[in-house]
């Protein structure tokens, strides 16, 4: 009767391994299924990390094209400025140049025109001069004749 009774309990014991065995099991072929859906998802993960990583360093070149196109367009820009700076320069200077000569010229014209004045005056002058000459010369024909 206690071996019937021994061999009932371990009968029992077995069926309760079994069923833990059973459910280990289960939980083992669950974790494998999870593992390798795990595993999965980190592919598909190292592969977006890699296309995200090849997009970066794309868009970082692109920056660094744009970033050396404005620095040439500015340099480019501060060249001109600075050539228009000196042409504007160069051009005071020789209004300024001009406007000198301009003076003088002025100042010419002037003198010349006192000149002309002094010439017309004198060329009255003899006009007259030469009218008195003629009247004292006709004055002599007639006393002659």
């Amino acid at each position: 009767a206690q071996l019937n009774e021994t061999k009932g309990e371990s009968f029992k014991l077995l069926s309760k391994f079994q069923s833990q065995l059973q459910e280990a099991d289960v939980n083992l072929s669950s974790a494998k299924g999870e593992k390798e859906t795990l595993a999965e998802e980190k592919e598909e993960l190292g592969s977006k990390l890699e296309q995200l990583q090849e997009a970066n360093q794309s868009l970082m070149e692109e920056l660094e094209e744009s970033e050396n196109r404005m620095y040439q367009e500015t340099s480019a820009l501060t060249d001109l400025v600075l050539e228009s700076k000196h042409s504007l320069k160069m051009i005071e200077n020789e209004k300024n140049a001009l406007s000198k000569e301009k003076e003088v010229l002025n100042a010419d014209l002037l003198s010349v025109k006192g000149e002309k004045e002094m010439l017309a005056v004198d060329l009255l002058n003899t006009i007259k001069a030469k009218q008195a000459i003629e009247e004292e010369k006709t004055a002599l024909e007639q006393e002659i004749e």
